[in-house]
């Protein structure tokens, strides 16, 4: 006869601790961040004046003109804590965008962890599905923050975030740089941004709600 193995109720009892653990320590650590008084938070002091500056801009415009919420946070490490955890705790203490909406964005990215985060609310999920903000992690964040270039990393991918939300929404961000102007041209490009590969899809991504909604299908 075949025995059922019934598993250890103790290797039960010590995971469940250890996420409890975990998100105890995610809240605790998210607690003490103040809600944030500006659009860009560098706490890990990684970004260049003109960068933050220049973000800071474009992402209080696109809240006038949209209503979605979007804050970037630095932090050295989360710690033990994963993450996503972190993030998650964060936003959802944060409550960002406008209420009955939930059009919030919070990207995190942690330095000394080499991590980041991009929490989206569900408002926004059909503009920034998880498989286009792993895009942007892909193509910006990672390639730039594994050469310590964190402030062209994080300007570059928050920036096409923002032209992607922009677009969706019919409106213009002012002293916005074009898709071209973010393409990153020095790591990628062969002849020109337009005759790369990855330009053709980031372009076709960027684009591509803004196709849906014209046709009357959610983006």
């Amino acid at each position: 006869n075949t025995k059922l193995t019934i598993p250890n109720k103790s290797a039960f009892y010590s995971f469940g601790l250890l996420l409890f653990f975990l998100c105890l320590c995610a809240t605790v650590l998210a607690q003490e961040l103040p809600v944030p008084q500006k659009y860009v938070e560098d706490k890990a002091s990684i970004m260049s004046d003109p960068a933050e500056q220049k973000l800071n801009g474009y992402l209080q415009e696109l809240e006038q003109k949209t209503g979605a919420q979007m804050i970037v946070l630095t932090i050295n490490t989360t710690g033990d804590i994963p993450i996503d955890t972190y993030a998650m705790k964060l936003a959802t203490r944060w409550k960002l965008g406008q209420k009955g909406k939930d059009n919030g964005v919070l990207v995190v990215i942690a330095k000394d962890d080499r991590a980041y985060r991009v929490e989206v609310g569900y408002g926004l999920e059909g503009m920034l599905p998880d498989s286009y903000c792993g895009t942007i992690g892909r193509t910006y964040f990672v390639p730039y923050f594994q050469k310590g270039k964190f402030d062209e990393g994080i300007f570059y991918g928050v920036s096409v975030m923002v032209y992607k939300i922009a677009e969706v929404n019919g409106v213009k961000i002012t002293g916005m740089p074009s898709i071209y102007e973010l393409m990153p041209i020095v790591d990628y490009a062969t002849d020109s941004p337009a005759s790369s590969p990855l330009f053709s899809y980031i372009n076709y991504i960027v684009h591509s709600s803004t196709r849906a909604n014209m046709n009357g299908n959610p983006g």
